[in-house]
């Protein structure tokens, strides 16, 4: 008998301008069922309010937003760089992933074609982040693409409409989201990346 070649798809990504037409595409998205993530849900928006979003997160200086391709074009994520310093030549990295595309690798290889555009084509020095210590998946991620923790710090959550006896559940199983006050905080990774390490050598062996 013969054997059967197994075949594998190799996936690829493409970061490249939002268009109007892709949040479209965005507004068809999963759902996070899990409270804390409740805040990466695409919002439910009529036409004109997603026109405004988009708006919102494509003007400015101090702002930019990238959409996040599959090979087949499909709209799977956007990537926005916010409180950009042109001067210093810095900026917060924020990642939103399609809920149902989590698990399958396009979180890292959206990351890493993000880098080098960043690094490269737009010629940037160094790059922040915010990682909930809940977000083990986000912090391992961030971890193989070359990120480093600088500090720990402790914030208002960005979702606080979730109800109290559901936060009072959570606490008892995840020791890095509270109350306090009557507001819900959470403890956080603040990461970062500069050029020098992505062009390091090393790089390819901490990945």
């Amino acid at each position: 008998m013969k054997r059967r070649e197994a075949l594998t798809v190799e996936k690829h990504v493409a970061i490249r301008e939002l268009k109007r037409q892709d949040v479209e595409a965005m507004a068809r998205w999963g759902f996070h069922d899990d409270p804390l993530f409740l805040h990466y849900n695409f919002p439910r928006l009529t036409y004109g309010e997603r026109s405004l979003w988009h708006y919102m997160k494509t003007s400015g200086l101090r702002k930019k937003c990238f959409a996040i391709a599959a090979q087949n074009e499909e709209i799977i994520g956007y990537i926005s760089m916010k409180k950009i310093n042109l001067i210093r030549r810095t900026s917060e990295l924020g990642i939103v992933l399609d809920p149902a595309k989590l698990g399958e690798g396009y979180g890292s290889l959206a990351l890493s074609g993000f880098l080098e555009m960043y690094f490269v084509k737009m010629k940037m020095e160094k790059l922040y982040l915010k990682a909930a210590k809940f977000n083990e998946r986000a912090y391992r991620t961030y971890l193989k693409a070359g990120f480093v923790v600088e500090k720990e710090i402790v914030e208002a959550f960005e979702e606080q409409e979730i109800e109290e006896w559901r936060i009072r559940e959570i606490m008892k199983k995840n020791p890095h989201v509270f109350l306090a006050k009557g507001r819900i905080f959470c403890s956080y990774y603040y990461m970062s990346i500069s050029k020098e390490t992505w062009f390091s050598p090393q790089k390819s062996e901490k990945c």
